[in-house]
């Protein structure tokens, strides 16, 4: 049924039951009707319509589609709320002239705070509308000039029918609806099923408004937060361990396939997040302080277009004392903002996530740290740098380090074949441009013992073929730059330097390069990685692509691998973590300096002592689990792991044998739904994914880094 949605003259006597009143600051609200309707978006779009090219049938999370019935007759704004009844509420609101009249630029929480200022200046409920709200009035004819704030958190929809939904009870953005976000108007993003989100505390400068609904928030409980498994069942004790002596060297996969380099159907089809696409790229890595790697990557589904509004940012976890990476799961998304660019960075034990995008003008990058090892990360935030700067791109690189007076610095690319850092002195507050730019695009930088920057790399720059090196002795100011004795890069390509605990600095790159910029007479290939006991001034290289078969390492320019986009980290026990993106699939390797130095490899050392592992979480629930450490110092799972929610419900199940999970892992709910289960066996593993109902909603089988679907999924009883 369609909403009767009316715009008749009536008298100011709030007669709740009419097609339209006009409350105290001469604001119009017209009447809703109940009703149901389909929500979201399963259908071709069309091409002409202007939205990104990887989504021909609407967004990601337009999906599923479902029944919604609005059970209760509400009164929403005509319009949206205009500047003049904005300034009623706060008389020094400028707004901008390209919006007017309405009030746009204003945050959700402004909003929110609008809404209850209307309140009590009127004695009755003012609110934002909900998603649900919005998209039945919007599917009975209500039109957008500009996008507006609604009131729900940005989530996954459920998979069945709901009635008067309000989100779930939790999120990092706020949904918007009605219009495009940052780029240019387009019938796609106009659509009454097309969703946006940012940060309820951030005012865009964009053309971003509110209505408001006259009436009660509907009953209905929230959908429960469910953060995604990179965020569960994270421990936060670790094994102690000591360095590690001998030389050790290993390669394994990171990200699987899929989701890389294969269809968006092929990725739903094995039961990924939807939210996660083929193209993952640019990558970031910590070493969190419980022990685990966290590594995240951009995701988009338009190949190598970085500028995708569909983008969304991805992390893997590989657990302490694991031998393989958990499947790629979403971290965060702006849906309809570009997010891209990921740099992760520790300091003590809280690791902190940065990530660029295109948009929003002004920002140069997002913010949010975690001190539980990534369990729960702290709210969005925007962060803009304090004027005069100058160019720059919004994508964050490799690196954020201390300068030796306390001053935090953060490495983004800048325009063409430079790169430059952003400065802050006062905790994260304030911004600045240090001044100078450096020599290549997706410089790695460290801090060199005599308080000097050296940044080395990146591409599309070179010096005779050869890649670029910058220093600077005045905090970023001014670069001096000169040639390395490694090749330059080219498209595709970033290099990772850092500091290690010993003092010495560590460098991983490509030997080759594209043809044109060949150093002459340089007839090296592949990767290599390099350590430096001088400061940079010269470097001992080993080969990367001779000690792990060549075709585990992506190949581009003429034939030969490569390390693609890479970046690295150390632990406590003195291994490096390499990961790369880029490449046919994305790798991880681990090795230490002796093996770098050239030291043969030790035999792999038999266990010897047992070690037993249990905690409480923040939460109240428990876990307990346990492990081998061998006579090399390397710590293993071993055995089962078991963790339970506060009301003492299972909440995760495992079982390891010398850091490989075999036999049953299980994954429920607080209120006890089987999520999701695998079973692990020598020459493979199901994984099972579950609905609501217990039905099966995706069975995949996976080996050697690669999963397919199982089709049709086999029969399976309602889980318990």
């Amino acid at each position: 049924m369609r909403p009767a949605i009316l715009a008749l003259a009536c008298a100011c006597a709030w007669p709740l039951s009419g097609e339209e009143v006009v409350n105290s600051i001469g604001m119009r609200l017209v009447r809703v009707e109940p009703g149901r309707f389909r929500m979201g978006n399963d259908q071709p779009v069309g091409a002409d319509a202007g939205g990104p090219p990887g989504s021909p049938n609407g967004d990601w999370d337009e999906r599923p589609v479902h029944q919604v019935t609005i059970t209760t007759t509400f009164f929403l704004s005509a319009t949206e709320v205009t500047a003049d009844e904005y300034r009623q509420f706060e008389p020094k609101y400028q707004g901008g002239a390209a919006f007017a009249p309405w009030a746009a630029g204003v945050s959700w929480d402004d909003a929110a705070a609008f809404c209850r200022w209307l309140s009590r200046k009127d004695g009755r409920t003012y609110r934002l509308p909900t998603e649900a709200e919005w998209e039945r009035a919007a599917r009975g004819g209500i039109s957008s000039h500009i996008a507006q704030w609604v009131y729900d958190w940005h989530g996954m929809y459920p998979a069945g029918d709901q009635v008067d939904p309000v989100g779930p009870e939790s999120g990092y953005a706020r949904v918007i609806r009605g219009g495009a976000l940052f780029v240019p108007p387009a019938p796609y993003y106009a659509r009454p099923a097309n969703r946006a989100s940012l940060p309820p505390d951030y005012r865009p400068a964009a053309g971003i408004g509110f209505r408001v609904v006259l009436g009660e928030m509907p009953a209905t409980p929230p959908l429960p937060y469910e953060a995604p498994f990179v965020q569960q069942a994270v421990k936060q004790k670790r094994v102690a361990t000591p360095v590690l002596e001998g030389a050790y060297f290993r390669a394994r996969w990171l990200l699987t396939i899929p989701p890389e380099n294969v269809s968006r159907a092929k990725v739903e089809a094995v039961g990924l997040d939807p939210g996660i696409h083929y193209h993952n790229h640019s990558p970031g890595l910590a070493v969190l302080a419980n022990g685990d790697l966290l590594a995240t990557y951009f995701s988009s589904p338009q190949g190598s277009r970085e500028d995708a509004t569909d983008a969304t940012m991805i992390a893997a976890r590989l657990r302490c004392g694991a031998d393989e990476w958990d499947l790629s799961d979403m971290l965060f998304d702006l849906a309809d903002a570009n997010d891209q660019s990921a740099l992760l960075w520790t300091e003590g034990e809280a690791v902190n996530f940065m990530w660029g995008g295109r948009e929003p003008a002004g920002i140069i990058f997002k913010w949010v740290s975690s001190k539980d090892n990534g369990a729960t990360w702290s709210p969005i935030r925007m962060v803009s740098a304090t004027p005069p700067f100058g160019a720059y791109a919004e994508q964050p690189i490799t690196s954020a380090f201390r300068g030796s007076d306390g001053t935090l610095y953060v490495a983004t690319d800048d325009e063409g074949g430079t790169s430059m850092l952003w400065a802050n002195a006062d905790n994260g507050q304030t911004w600045r441009d240090a001044g100078g730019r450096s020599g290549g695009r997706h410089t790695a930088y460290v801090l060199l013992k005599n308080g000097c920057i050296l940044g080395m790399g990146g591409k599309n720059t070179d010096i005779e073929g050869y890649m670029p090196q910058s220093v600077s002795c005045d905090q970023g100011k001014t670069w001096q730059v000169s040639r390395t004795q490694f090749p330059a890069l080219a498209n595709l390509q970033r290099p990772t330097l850092i500091r290690l605990a010993s003092g010495r600095l560590f460098f991983a790159s490509d030997h080759q390069s594209s043809l044109d910029r060949q150093p002459a007479g340089y007839t090296k290939r592949g990767a290599f990685a390099a350590l430096s006991g001088d400061e940079g001034k010269t470097w001992t290289v080993r080969d990367l692509t001779a000690a792990t078969p060549s075709e585990r390492v992506g190949r581009l320019h003429d034939n030969a691998a490569s390390l693609g986009y890479t970046v690295a980290r150390q632990a406590p026990d003195g291994i490096i973590h390499l990961i790369t993106s880029n490449n046919e699939q994305a790798m991880h390797f681990e090795m230490n300096e002796a093996w770098v130095l050239g030291a043969a490899e030790e035999p792999p050392h038999a266990e010897t002592q047992r070690v037993a592992m249990e905690e409480t979480q923040a939460d109240g629930g428990r876990a307990r689990w346990g492990g081998l450490i061998g006579a090399d110092g390397r710590f293993h799972l071993d055995g089962p792991e078991m963790w339970f929610y506060p009301n003492g419900k299972p909440r995760y199940v495992v079982n390891w044998r010398r850091g490989r999970k075999f036999g049953a892992e299980t994954y429920w709910s607080a209120g006890g739904r089987k999520l999701w289960s695998w079973t692990h066996e020598s020459a493979g593993s199901v994984w099972t994914r579950f609905g609501p109902d217990g039905a099966v909603l995706s069975q995949s089988i996976w080996a050697n880094g690669r999963g397919r679907p199982v089709s049709p999924p086999s029969a399976s009883a309602p889980s318990q």
